[in-house]
């Protein structure tokens, strides 16, 4: 006779592996088009508030210009030219980064814009995103941007609404579980 502690291989149980099981995915409710816009312009003006503030508190933003001494033009006049400061630039982008992936990785999954739509980031089986993940998600933005603006048309066409940077990055943008 077997031992009680003896258990065939063929019984162990299995790891789980993969994607959420089909239950908990057909769960999930893909955020509306117009939450992700509303959420958007949310953001958008936090922003702008964070960088004004991070402004007046002489950090170099974006939009600080630098004037730079070109070459004499052919009468020999010097001539001057205003150029987007790179530091300062640099710094926007760090701080918007900060933003989106620091509030994205989270507990909440999810900035305050898309808070406040009672949306989330997750990966597509539900999960919340790591930094890596969402790091791609912010940077991809710029491809769809790059695309004119086509890449976030595609939320209306895709059957789980993603645009084209949550296609790129493996993610999803879902309603929150009540």
């Amino acid at each position: 006779t077997a031992s009680p502690h003896f258990r065939p291989r063929c019984y162990a149980p299995r790891p789980a592996i993969g994607p959420a099981p089909r239950r908990e995915r057909d769960r999930m409710t893909y955020a509306k088009v117009t939450q992700r816009v509303l959420a958007f312009f949310v953001d958008a003006m936090i922003l702008v508030l964070l960088i004004a503030v991070a402004e007046a508190f002489g950090v170099p933003v974006y939009d600080d210009m630098l004037i730079v001494d070109l070459p004499a033009d052919e009468t020999g006049a010097a001539r001057k030219d205003v150029a987007p400061s790179l530091f300062g630039l640099a710094v926007t982008i760090a701080l918007v980064w900060g933003y989106y992936v620091g509030f994205e990785v989270s507990q909440y999954q999810a900035t305050p814009g898309k808070i406040a739509m009672s949306i989330r980031v997750t990966d597509l089986a539900g999960n919340r995103v790591g930094i890596l993940r969402a790091t791609v998600r912010h940077f991809a933005k710029f491809v769809t941007v790059a695309t004119g603006f086509i890449g976030f048309f595609l939320a209306i066409f895709t059957r789980k609404r993603q645009t084209l940077h949550d296609l790129i990055a493996g993610c999803l943008v879902i309603a929150r579980q009540k």
